[in-house]
């Protein structure tokens, strides 16, 4: 069957929805398992798929798949048909509210939980049959899923290589950084040298914080703190600073926050440390699924009706 043919006569839905829950899991196992069908079923699938468009879609590895430069390519087409048909299923409903569809979101702003979690619990009381999918990950990681359609929308540190990306993106946040240390710690000192020969608990590498600490270090020439335990989740920094005399760097409000219901102490950051906003991104299109063109505007609406509520005051 020749590639026309496949498209207009072979090409099932089945396969795409097996594809993209092969691309999110790139396991054939799990894709099983999350599909309620059986691993033989999802591989058949694949070399029906595979076949059928004449190149490898991934590679396979002892420990699962790998995207091939073609695949990529074929599963960002796949996912924007996906949302076209997830847009077909909530035409009928759109007067009355999304009746379906779903909204993939990825978080790497911890400073924006809380105005997250509040979107998503206003969001599901209007719209309950949507499914909200909220990942956490490392910025790069989540800006690639986004582009290549994977994620609908991302949390994060905005930067100025967005729009070379064809992303676009709102500010909901300074993104101001500071350092966080335990009641009894003593305070940074102002001397850069002196900084880093203090114990330190710091983000992990590739996330904005740590690329921001990294710059700075390059930039003045001073080595990394020689005493330093690395860690990727909020709530370990906040029990290993209450626990200790280490120094840790935070966003601001979350630091803010510890400093008036924990009595943790709060500092400003070394000069030189740049304090990019944070805020929601998107692909820049004319047009989203449903679902997440009603995500955004919620969004989008909260944070503009906060700002105003922060300003009466």
């Amino acid at each position: 069957m020749d590639l026309s043919s496949f498209l207009r006569r072979g090409l099932k839905l089945r396969h795409l929805h097996v594809l993209v829950m092969l691309d999110e899991v790139l396991s054939v196992s799990r894709a099983a398992e999350r599909l309620h069908i059986s691993q033989g079923a999802v591989s058949r699938t694949l070399c029906e798929l595979e076949a059928g468009f004449g190149f490898a879609i991934f590679d396979r590895h002892p420990r699962g798949l790998l995207r091939t430069s073609h695949g990529q390519q074929l599963l960002r087409a796949v996912r924007a048909i996906i949302d076209d048909i997830s847009a077909l299923e909530t035409l009928a409903g759109q007067f009355t509210g999304l009746s379906r569809g779903e909204v993939r979101i990825g978080v790497q702003a911890s400073s924006l939980f809380t105005q997250i979690t509040a979107t998503v619990v206003d969001f599901k009381q209007n719209y309950p049959n949507v499914d909200i999918r909220l990942h956490e990950g490392i910025r790069s990681r989540l800006i690639d899923d986004l582009q290549h359609n994977r994620l609908d929308l991302v949390y994060a540190r905005l930067g100025g290589d967005l729009t070379e990306r064809g992303l676009v993106s709102h500010a909901m946040s300074s993104g101001e950084i500071a350092i966080i240390a335990g009641r009894q710690t003593a305070p940074p000192p102002e001397d850069l040298g002196a900084l880093m020969q203090r114990p330190w608990i710091l983000p992990t590498a590739g996330t904005p914080m740590r690329d921001e600490f990294d710059a700075l270090l390059t930039r003045t020439g001073h080595m990394m703190p020689p005493d330093c335990i690395t860690v990727d989740n909020t709530q370990l920094i906040f029990g290993l600073v209450s626990t200790s005399n280490r120094l840790s760097l935070c966003p601001a409000p979350l630091a803010e926050a510890w400093h008036q219901s924990y009595g943790l102490q709060r500092f400003a950051t070394p000069p030189g440390m740049s304090n990019d906003p944070l805020g929601v991104i998107y692909v820049d299109r004319k047009s989203h699924a449903p679902a997440v063109e009603a995500y955004l505007k919620k969004q989008i609406a909260a944070h503009a009706q906060r700002t105003e509520g922060l300003t009466d005051t």
